[in-house]
C-alpha cells in the first residue's frame, strides 16, 4: 500500500529500497526520541515491518472509557462509593476534546462528540451523587465542569441549580437558570 501510494510510478525493487529508507529513517527518529526503545518499537518480521511488538499500548481515552465502565458496574452493584471514585477518575482523564491536533477533521467529529457527552454525562452522574452525600460544595464544583464540558446539557444544568440552591446560594441558582 505505501509503494503504491507513494511510488508507484518506480519500479518495485527501487520502490522497496525507499520504503526500507524510509522505516529507516523512522526508526532513527525513534531512537532519538526514545532512547533504548526506539528501534524495538519498529521491528522487521520477514517482509513486514511490525509497529510495537509485545507491546499493550493504553490511550487515555481507553482509560476513561475502562473507568466510565466501572462506574457502571459499581451502580449496578450499589457501590456508590466506589461508583464515584471512577467517575471522578475517569474526569481526571478528560482533558479536552480527542486528538485536538487533527484539527475539524470530519470522521473526528462523532468520537468527538461521544467523548464530550459521556464526560459531561459523567460530570453530572457525580455532581448527583455528591449531593446525595451532602458534599454540597463537590456537588457544585463537578456540576460547573458538567455544563462547561457540555453547554447544551439540559440535564447538567438542572443538577448545577440544584447544587447551588442546596448550598444555599440563591443568587448562583438563579444566574444559573438564566444561563
Amino acid at each position: 500500500m505505501i509503494i503504491g501510494a507513494r511510488w508507484a510510478d518506480l519500479p518495485e525493487t527501487s520502490a522497496r529500497h525507499n520504503v526500507h529508507v524510509a522505516v529507516s529513517s523512522l526508526r532513527t527518529h525513534l531512537e532519538r526520541i526514545l532512547p533504548g526503545r526506539g528501534r524495538q518499537l519498529l521491528i522487521r518480521d520477514g517482509l513486514s515491518y511490525v509497529f510495537a511488538p509485545k507491546s499493550e499500548s493504553v490511550t487515555d481515552l481507553q482509560k476513561f472509557q475502562r473507568r466510565l465502565a466501572e462506574a457502571t458496574q459499581s451502580r449496578h452493584a450499589g457501590d456508590r462509593t466506589t461508583q464515584a471514585e471512577a467517575l471522578r477518575a475517569a474526569l481526571d482523564l478528560y482533558v479536552d476534546e480527542v486528538l485536538p491536533a487533527d484539527g475539524s477533521a470530519e470522521w473526528l467529529l462523532p468520537a468527538r462528540d461521544r467523548h464530550r457527552q459521556s464526560a459531561a454525562e459523567a460530570s453530572d452522574l457525580l455532581a448527583r451523587l455528591e449531593l446525595d452525600r451532602g458534599h454540597v460544595a463537590e456537588a457544585v464544583h463537578v456540576a460547573q465542569r458538567s455544563v462547561e464540558i457540555d453547554p447544551w446539557r439540559d440535564a447538567s444544568w438542572r443538577t448545577l441549580i440544584e447544587a447551588h440552591r442546596a448550598a444555599g446560594d440563591p443568587a448562583s441558582a438563579e444566574r444559573a437558570k438564566r444561563q
